[in-house]
């Protein structure tokens, strides 16, 4: 609760936090300025927790409340099709029940509604909306503070903010080394470490133990590649944030996990597989159109290709195969990794804090990594071969989520910050309105980045081939495109903001470290944003032709029901059942 109050639930716009504070306790009579000052609150509950006061709070509202509900959900195999029917029946008695006039007036509603779908906004409509002036827009970024300096086989990346006396930690490590065929390992292994047993603690206590002296330590997979460079870097990366006051505590928790986790409890392990696959299983039909977007990408692009096996289809499946693997032998394999992952060559601290006791924070640092595997390990190249491919995903859904993609600098394409401006109008002007408020899907969209990935997707979808026809239909739509330069500035503006947005001071520091690892420079990005603000139509117009060659020859990603796959599948070369 302390680090989410210092922090304003690290949200970068704090005023609307403040202002929302503020009601906690004006709602109720009570000064709004108590809704901000809770340093008095903590006091209280710190100076009190002896006394048992959330024990008491929990006996008296919770134990010993009479008043409850108890919901059971049970499953029933077929449901959705009985209730499919159920409507179907349901429409057909109500047209069978209506009368000639009736139908007219339906008819003419459906016709009234189609008119105001495809109808355009008046000019006086558009102008009751504020908008800000291309002249508002700041074009050049204010370099995050950073400072860079080598010791030995590191490097420490720091950034002087006022973090209201937090440190934010981020080991980054170099992993490089690992081959391509154990990574899908290496990702279970982030998954694991924290959640079992160390040599000082089991994992029950470690668990508190984090949370005692830490915000939390989060182990996560990654990728880079630094700026005109073909080298997919894989990083292995560990987080935290910390009072500055409770460094050497932090650091005594990070070396428990770095040096001291057990690799020999099977059922613990078994728990966690479950527990992980379980997760990323909700996460298929939760965040299916972001996992269809990186998927169909990940045919033409490495870093989405390496994406996959942490967080795609390929690792559902890898964590699916591994419900059925001898665990003895994924242990050893974790015990393995865990031994070559976590070297200090090539590692870099990034360090985000107002140092307040930057002694203690670089004393105990420069002592954890002492304690790293020094081993010199040479670097292995990932190996990948783009391919075209069209690919459907069995899943327990109702609804589809459909993205289509191509690599545009096939096609001689070069990213520019006009395609942002151009993907913003396609996602609203377009896609918007043809695959949501006609379709029916619950959203859409498309993007070109600035490796030249073309990728569009949809969101809790009705359809299939409709919505496929809708993103063939993209380079006529374009070339069809008027618009005039009042209405084309709000696209304008709102695609700048993605260049540049607001952040809190652990995400500039975050930011900062990526431009860092990838040899980005600001002037890159000033670029981008003029490019972004010089849009025109002429732009729109001459990037048709690019989009075109690359839809014919496109990769597809669709996730859906089994009837939706199956009566569809001339569309895909590949059919993958995740049920």
């Amino acid at each position: 609760m302390n680090f989410s109050l210092k922090e304003k639930n690290d949200n970068p716009t704090k005023g609307i936090v403040y202002l929302l504070n503020t009601y906690d306790t004006w709602l109720y009579d009570i000064s709004p300025i108590e809704g901000l000052d809770f340093s008095e609150t903590l006091d209280y509950i710190n100076d009190n927790l002896e006394n048992g006061i959330f024990e008491k709070y929990i006996k008296e509202n919770i134990l010993d409340n009479s008043h409850k509900l108890i919901v059971v959900h049970k499953p029933k195999f077929g449901l959705n099709e009985l209730k499919d029917e159920a409507v179907n029946e349901s429409l057909k008695n109500l047209a069978d029940s209506l009368g000639e006039q009736e139908k007219i007036t339906l008819q003419k509603q459906r016709e009234a509604m189609e008119e105001f779908q495809n109808k355009e906004d008046s000019p006086e409509d558009k102008k009751t909306i504020p908008t800000l002036e291309l002249t508002d827009v700041n074009s050049k970024f204010d370099p995050i503070n950073r400072e860079v300096f080598k010791k030995d086989n590191h490097a420490y990346v720091t950034h002087d903010l006022p973090t209201s006396g937090i440190d934010y930690i981020n080991l980054v490590f170099d992993i490089n080394h690992i081959e391509k065929s154990e990574l899908p390992y290496v990702s279970l292994l982030t998954d694991v470490i924290g959640l079992i047993d160390t040599k000082n603690y089991d994992y029950q206590t470690l668990f508190n133990k984090i949370y005692i002296e830490t915000g939390g330590v989060a182990i996560t997979m990654g990728s880079y590649e630094k700026e005109n460079e073909d080298f997919l870097n894989r990083i292995v990366t560990v987080s935290t944030k910390i009072f500055s006051e409770n460094i050497k505590n932090a650091t005594d928790v990070l070396k428990e996990l770095l040096f001291n986790t057990i690799f020999t409890n099977e059922k613990r392990l078994k728990e966690l597989i479950n527990l992980f696959y379980s997760r990323i299983e909700m996460n298929l039909l939760d965040y299916a159109h972001q996992i269809m977007l990186n998927r169909v990408n990940s045919h033409n692009f490495v870093m989405n290709n390496f994406n996959e096996m942490t967080s795609g289809i390929d690792a559902y499946l890898f964590y699916k195969g591994l419900l059925k693997a001898e665990l003895s032998t994924v242990l050893e394999k974790l015990k393995s990794l865990y031994d070559r992952v976590f070297n200090a060559n090539n590692l870099v601290i990034n360090l985000t804090s107002d140092f307040t006791n930057k002694e203690g924070l670089f004393t105990n640092l420069d002592t954890l990594v002492s304690e790293l595997n020094q081993e010199v390990i040479e670097p292995i190249a990932y190996e990948f071969e783009p391919k075209t491919t069209k690919e459907a995903f069995i899943a327990s859904s109702d609804v589809s989520y459909v993205s289509i993609g191509n690599d545009l600098g096939k096609y001689g394409y070069e990213y520019q910050g006009d395609a942002t401006v151009i993907s913003n109008i396609l996602t609203n002007a377009y896609l918007y309105n043809e695959i949501r408020a006609k379709g029916g899907a619950y959203g859409a969209g498309m993007v070109i980045n600035n490796k030249n990935a073309f990728a569009t997707y949809s969101y809790r979808d009705p359809n299939v081939t409709k919505t496929i026809d809708i993103y063939k239909n993209i380079p006529t739509f374009m070339k069809g495109f008027e618009i005039s330069e009042e209405d084309l500035k709000p696209f304008i503006i709102g695609a700048i903001g993605k260049f540049d947005p607001p952040l809190t001071e652990r995400g500039k520091g975050l930011k900062d470290l990526d431009m860092y690892l990838r040899n980005k420079s600001y002037k890159t990005m000033e670029d981008n944003v003029e490019q972004a603000k010089n849009t025109d139509i002429d732009k729109i117009k001459n990037l048709a032709d690019t989009l075109e060659l690359a839809i014919e020859d496109m990769s597809l990603s669709v996730l859906s029901g089994r009837n939706n796959i199956e009566s569809n599948k001339e569309l895909f070369d590949t059919i993958i059942d995740l049920t």
